[in-house]
């Protein structure tokens, strides 16, 4: 992580910015299409497919986003491994993993909300958003599994018995709903209208934050890129 000459500190690279966008992307048109599949017998759903032509229509274009889902899931696991074997010491550095000052964090800001402690300062990441980060990772992965046994059921029951497939069903449809809320209630909230930002959320779209943002939401790393510590990401990028 680097400040630019605007000012802005460079939070999110290229990569990070258009996997998160192809992602989100796709998990709105399977939200879209998977609603009315989910309760077809109901009047909306109807109508949905009637937009369509056929049920099978929009089940092809859910499908389709599903298998962008796990395209970009998959880029995103690979992405992480190629630093791992490109850079040794990335594995000390890496941002998302969890350590000890994270509980302790977590135990002050509960501390906090009763006006017992001070709030505490974050690095990078906070606790919550690595929290979310692996609580929508692993939910988006688990749709992916679920939906592909639903997708190729031929191939499925040639690997696993038929009571799994029809689980599957079960829980696809289930964790849909869950990771629908999730990311409404939680993550939409903590990213973007969460009242202890100054500003709405752009990193997503821009991947700068300013000097205000990082002091008041990411202080410890604000200090940290003022003493220019050594990001081994960004150095690895500088010479690849």
């Amino acid at each position: 992580m680097q400040k630019s000459e605007e000012g802005l500190f460079v939070y999110w690279s290229v990569n990070q910015r258009l996997t998160h966008i192809v992602l989100f992307s796709a998990v709105i048109i399977s939200v879209i299409t998977g609603i009315p599949m989910k309760y077809y017998r109901l009047d909306f759903g109807m109508r949905f497919f009637q937009l369509f032509d056929s049920y099978i229509a929009v089940r092809m274009i859910h499908n389709a986003a599903g298998f962008l889902i796990l395209t970009a899931l998959l880029y995103h696991i690979g992405s992480i491994i190629y630093v791992w074997m490109r850079t040794e010491q990335f594995r000390k550095v890496i941002y998302m993993k969890f350590t000890k000052n994270d509980i302790k964090d977590f135990a002050n800001y509960i501390l906090f909300l009763f006006f017992l402690k001070k709030k505490p300062k974050f690095g990078k990441y906070s606790f919550f958003e690595k929290l979310d980060y692996y609580i929508s990772f692993i939910l988006l992965a688990l749709l992916a599994i679920t939906g592909l046994i639903q997708a190729f059921p031929i191939i499925a029951t040639a690997l696993i018995s038929i009571s799994w497939l029809l689980i599957s069903v079960k829980l696809h449809s289930s964790l849909s709903v869950l990771f629908i809320v999730y990311v409404l209630f939680s993550h939409m909230f903590n990213t973007h209208y969460h009242p202890g930002r100054l500003y709405l959320n752009t990193v997503w779209l821009f991947g700068t934050l300013s000097e205000d943002e990082m002091k008041k939401m990411h202080y410890l790393e604000y200090m940290r890129v003022l003493k220019r510590d050594v990001d081994l990401r960004e150095e690895y990028k500088k010479k690849a």
